[in-house]
């Protein structure tokens, strides 16, 4: 499992952002990491608004796309079960 997605500091209410896609190189970063994996990553987006994700969606080593929005204290654990 790789968790990517915005923290607190990129999404609340009084912000507006100038893009949907992940920011700081995450996306190309999921993407070297299933590369190198030896079968499919699932992806895990923690995250309180909508992100980008067709690069992701399109590659045969993302095996799956899962959407936590930004959980509570137990959400971790929730999402690994």
């Amino acid at each position: 499992m790789l968790f990517l997605g915005l923290d607190a500091s990129i999404v609340y209410e009084a912000l507006d952002r100038v893009s949907l896609e992940l920011p700081g190189g995450q996306a190309a970063l999921a993407l070297r990491v299933a590369a190198a994996a030896k079968r499919p990553v699932t992806v895990v987006l923690v995250n309180g608004g909508l992100v980008a994700v067709r690069e992701l969606k399109d590659s045969d080593q993302v095996g799956a796309i899962v959407e936590a929005f930004m959980h509570s204290q137990v959400g971790g654990a929730a999402v690994g079960q």
